[in-house]
């Protein structure tokens, strides 16, 4: 067992799961082999997790999941975290931080309720270190950030929550450091199947019974990838009477570029730095953040800070930008969708 809290996200709309010919389609409550997708994980999770929680964006959504948890597994209570009463923060983010919040000086591991086939021995024996993150990726730098394992202490300042932040690698962007552990070499060197990390989609018709394998062998992880860069938890807050400019170029110093770009958009909405100022920083802060993962060849995060860029700076976009983000996601295989 570990004392790392597992903590299954069960609170999005389940969009990939809606047919429009059937009525709206909890996604954790999916059958698969007759058991619904968030029973499968709590089944076996047990194994591996002393203190397992379950993400939830309402207390209704809350009473429905323990319905069906006592149906299935009658002495299993789990912990439950329903989303904080916050309209800035939004999407997965949400129930992300809600738990970071709950329990401030535990290991995470997050794990969606749509990947049926995962090796709960890969996942425990992921590591990071103080103020951290453990990261599985690809060799193409797709990373799977729902996936990510989360140290303590965590560098979100309470100012970050009136942002508007929603995609799920907000945090990893944040981070000092990050373990990156490549997903082929852990299939390669255990002799494991591809489909260990496939989510299933009702859409693609991708939820077909296969082999499960047994999760009772002893799992070897290669050594992770290291990406470290300076700590901020300890960063002075300037004053009123501190230059806010030269503030944020200290973190860009310290390699935070994406940390700040987050305090040029605080700082220009409580208008305590100039419109001018505000598109020097984030100009800089996210075409250095941009080269920075690609240096690490995490060109996933890359793509989303270019994105950013589109997003808050469109005084920047320009043919080049838009070329560079066609070519990531040509990379990463996501041309055709929106990446969040």
């Amino acid at each position: 067992m570990t004392s790392t809290v597992l903590t299954i996200l069960a609170g999005g709309f389940s969009r990939r799961y809606q047919d429009s010919k059937v009525q709206w389609q909890d996604k954790a409550l999916t059958n698969f082999e007759n058991v619904p997708l968030l029973v499968n994980l709590v089944n076996r999770a047990r194994r591996f997790y002393d203190d397992i929680c379950i993400s939830v964006n309402s207390e209704a959504r809350k009473e429905e999941y323990l319905k069906i948890l006592h149906q299935f597994e009658p002495s299993f209570k789990p912990n439950f975290v329903v989303d904080k009463d916050n309209n800035e923060i939004q999407g997965v983010l949400q129930g992300i931080t809600s738990v970071l919040t709950k329990y401030q000086e535990k290991e995470i591991q997050f794990i969606p309720t749509d990947f049926p086939f995962i090796d709960f021995e890969i996942l425990r024996n992921i590591k990071v270190r103080s103020g951290g993150v453990g990261i599985l990726y690809y060799s193409s730098g797709m990373i799977e950030p729902l996936l990510t394992l989360y140290g303590y202490p965590r560098y979100f300042p309470d100012q970050f929550q009136s942002l508007f932040l929603s995609r799920a690698d907000v945090m990893i962007r944040l981070s000092s450091h990050l373990n990156l552990y490549n997903i082929e070499q852990i299939l390669e060197v255990n002799k494991l199947s591809p489909s260990v990390f496939n989510n299933i989609n009702i859409q693609s018709g991708s939820n077909s019974v296969i082999d499960i394998f047994k999760e009772s062998r002893s799992i070897i992880i290669p050594a992770p990838k290291e990406i470290k860069r300076s700590d901020l938890s300890n960063l002075k807050f300037p004053s009123e009477s501190l230059d806010y400019v030269n503030f944020i170029y200290e973190i860009i110093e310290r390699k935070q570029f994406y940390a700040s770009f987050l305090w040029s958009r605080y700082y220009l909405q409580n208008k305590m730095i100039s419109s001018e100022d505000y598109q020097n920083l984030g100009n800089v802060s996210l075409k250095r953040e941009s080269q920075f993962w690609l240096d690490n060849n995490l060109p996933f995060l890359a793509l989303h800070a270019l994105q950013d860029i589109i997003q808050y700076l469109p005084e920047e976009k320009n043919v080049k930008i838009l070329k560079e983000i066609s070519s990531l996601r040509k990379k990463l295989g996501i041309e055709s969708r929106k990446v969040n």
